[in-house]
């Protein structure tokens, strides 16, 4: 059969190189559909319950779509003439940015004074020039004092403070590209300006917009640097193992056209280009020289040995075809079960790169020899280093087999036990590598002001114009008491701590009226009075609903991840359910939904794995046509990835939602060692009638050279996917690196081992 598809394909070549081009142009035409998109919302599906339940938060409130500027004085002193004049200076222009519907600020926080029975509400910080020492500290002792300012505006030694912009995009559904990267260059002029004001001062930026904004330029700098890259790593890497700039240019054409051939089949489906997705190019690229290698190796080889062209072609597709179709299938199968994930773009990057190892497959049996013949006629006899170290591995198996065994299988025990050290603990700014401008300026808030963090309450009195019940306030006011003694909490805003201020200004600012009105038709005239006397822009719609039946409890939580997150969202949802049956509601935020998706996902792909493993291993059975090497072919493929995340375990101990696809990214890719190796001894051991030590020694000289060669490939492709900044990237790149090498470790030394003692017995 192989010896038929073999000559069939060397015959047609030319007209199976048409075809291929045809194709190509066909799907190459949707790359022109591929568009950018990197919003936080595109890692959930539109019907994800928890985004479901943060958007009609957001419908009930104003939107959390913001971005805060953080100011930092040399000084560390923010009640100063220098720094306030900063303040206010940035208070007032922020105003004037785009999209931008509310400003807050130590400036302009509303403060509250009452002349016999009429209440002034005016901004904090006024005719800043003509404010004496005095008047300034006692501003600054107002400031530390009211809860709804400090840890929020200004941290409690007044060194930092934030200027808070809230932002409304025009479309309901939260900003494009577009929106998010005109806002944020706006914002960075606006500090620039500044900054050349105000010399003495730092400004970070940070905020939901900022972050968004980092996600996109992640994952166009990665399409920019991390591509091209790969392309000449791998080029200059063929050329020197190949030891033929021809081959190695063909290899990279067959590259080339899997990717176009991948990335154009994503156009056609209407797939988006994110920061997760854009590395399937590199992955893709890294696969398909593995196909190009095995064919170009023997052929090569062939040629070097005095073969004429044709017939050399001929013998390694012969040897090849099998193979080559296994493992591209089982690599396919190994990213197409990365469907099961919760998460789209995770989804995307399975179906992309699934589709590019099948066309690598595709380009490879019918685009390849007709290029290698007409450009690769000859090859010069060479011993390869990647041979040498094949021999060299055979001769260490045949001489040591059962010191090796049992010196490696403590080894492996030891590492497999290191696996449970892992903690899941996504966190959405930690995806980010220090040295990236919104890392470094959200660390420095979390560090020196607030939580970055955020969870949001939206507790419903039940009634219109519920929110001023005594019994309904209360309640409320007991839970937030209760926030603010709970770890991590670095700030609570509630409407509670409004009516309270309330209360004791119009009771002379006496300390002891800090307390909720007594009625509700008192609580009603203050907040009546209350807004009326309020700017525009400066309402209470942030923390009340249009109807008054519902107020919002804004959280800050500061050192907590993705774990932490979850266990503190539980903890104040059990409160609520013990102390206020009735008021029972899940928190919500974007850093909570992001807290489940990553938990969800582990439990959808371990699903996807299982499902993968058994398809994987019932394509080796049939495809080596015995169930007991299609057994003994699944522990090489299963055990590299465990002993990955055991070293994980022993070294870091954190993973990220990557780490929820490795073991079926890596279990597809990992199989090309393991099918290739076995093929060869089982061809050696029934074919050529050789006993077990021959058929390793048949299997070593046959492909260990080329082994080595994709495995050195593949390993630096992913290594180089390492680079990254955006952290699922990074880990998914470092990861499967460290599989591959382990991989080809365990197919040198372990896999023929137990061919040994399986033949022994």
């Amino acid at each position: 059969m192989n010896k038929l598809l073999a000559g069939w394909l060397i015959q047609k070549r030319w007209g199976l190189a048409f075809i291929s081009f045809v194709l190509l142009a066909f799907l190459a035409i949707g790359c022109k559909d591929l568009y950018l998109e990197s919003s936080y919302r595109i890692f959930f599906d539109q019907n994800d319950p928890f985004l479901e339940a943060f958007d009609q938060i957001e419908d009930t409130y104003s939107r959390e779509d913001n971005l805060i500027f953080v100011i930092a004085p040399e000084s560390q002193q923010v009640f100063s003439q220098q720094t306030l004049a900063l303040v206010l200076a940035l208070t007032e222009k922020s105003w004037l940015l785009p999209y931008s519907h509310r400003v807050d600020s130590i400036t302009n926080y509303q403060h509250t004074t009452v002349d016999g029975d009429e209440l002034f509400v005016g901004d904090l910080i006024e005719d800043l020039e003509a404010l004496s020492v005095e008047q300034m500290l006692v501003r600054r002792q107002i400031a530390i004092e009211e809860p709804e300012i400090l840890h929020k505006l200004v941290s409690e030694k007044t060194d930092v403070t934030a200027v808070y912009v809230q932002l409304q995009f025009p479309d309901k559904g939260g900003a494009n590209e577009q929106e998010v990267e005109e806002i944020v260059l706006a914002s960075r002029q606006l500090r620039d300006e500044l900054l050349e004001l105000f010399p003495e001062s730092k400004i970070y930026l940070t905020g939901n917009s900022v972050i968004t904004n980092a996600f996109q330029e992640s994952a166009f700098s990665d399409g920019q640097t991390l591509i091209p890259l790969m392309f000449v790593v791998v080029s200059l890497l063929m050329a020197y193992l190949l030891g033929s700039i021809p081959a190695a240019f063909i290899s990279m054409v067959i590259v080339g056209c899997s990717v176009l051939f991948a990335m154009g089949a994503g156009g056609w489906l209407g797939f988006a280009i994110n920061q997760v997705n854009v590395s399937a190019p590199t992955i893709i690229l890294t696969l398909a020289v593995c196909d190009c290698v095995h064919l170009l190796s023997t052929y090569l080889q062939r040629l070097a040995s005095g073969d004429e062209k044709v017939n050399a072609m001929r013998v390694s597709l012969e040897q090849n075809i099998k193979p080559i179709f296994i493992t591209s299938f089982t690599t396919a199968i190994g990213f197409f079960s990365v469907n099961f994930s919760d998460s789209p773009p995770l989804r995307e990057l399975g179906t992309l790169v699934g589709l590019g190892v099948i066309a690598a497959w595709f380009f490879t049996m019918a685009l390849l020899p007709a290029l290698a013949l007409r450009w690769v006629t000859k090859a010069q006899p060479r011993v390869l280093k990647s041979q040498m170290l094949s021999s060299w591995a055979c001769s260490v198996v045949l001489n040591h087999p059962k010191k090796l065994f049992w010196t490696a299988l403590p080894i492996i025990l030891l590492l497999l036990g290191f696996i449970q050290s892992n903690e899941l603990n996504d966190d959405t700014i930690a995806y980010f590598d220090k040295g990236v401008s919104v890392r470094d300026a959200t660390d420095f808030t979390e560090q020196h002001l607030t939580g970055v963090h955020s969870l949001v309450y939206s507790l419903d009195s039940g009634a219109d114009n519920g929110i001023n019940q005594p019994e309904f306030l209360r309640k409320v006011e007991a839970f937030s008491e209760w926030l603010r003694t709970q770890p991590h909490v670095a700030h609570v805003a509630t409407y509670t701590d409004t009516l309270k201020r309330l209360n004791r200004t119009l009771h002379s600012g006496e300390q002891q009226w800090y307390r909720l009105p007594v009625s509700a038709q008192l609580a009603s005239q203050y907040q009546l009075l209350y807004e009326m006397s309020l700017p525009y822009g400066l309402d209470l719609n942030n923390q009340i609903s249009f109807d008054r039946s519902a107020l919002k409890i804004n959280i800050s939580l500061r050192g907590l991840k993705s774990q932490g997150m979850v266990a503190f969202e539980r903890k104040a949802a059990n409160w609520l359910e013990n102390n206020a049956p009735e008021l029972a509601t899940t928190g919500s935020s974007i850093s909570i939904i992001f807290a489940h998706l990553g938990q969800n996902n582990i439990r959808s792909m371990v699903e996807g794995s299982v499902i993968s493993l058994f398809l994987i291993s019932i394509c080796l059975i049939f495809a080596l046509g015995s169930l007991r090497y299609g057994i003994i072919a699944t522990i090489p493929n299963i055990a590299p990835a465990a002993i990955a995340f055991g070293i994980w375990g022993l070294l870091v101990q954190e993973i990220n939602m990557a780490a929820s696809i490795i073991f079926s990214v890596s279990l597809g890719i990992v199989v090309d060692d393991t099918v290739h190796f076995l093929s060869k001894y089982i061809h050696a051991t029934k074919a050529l009638g050789l006993n077990a030590e021959q058929s390793i020694t048949y299997s070593f000289d046959a492909v260990g050279g080329a082994l080595i060669t994709t495995s050195v490939v593949l390993s630096l492709g992913f290594f180089v996917l390492a680079l990254s900044s955006f952290a699922i990237n990074s880990i998914l790149g470092l990861m499967v690196g460290m599989t591959i090498i382990i991989a080809i470790l365990f197919d040198f030394f372990i896999l023929p081992v137990v061919l040994l003692m399986v033949k022994q017995s």
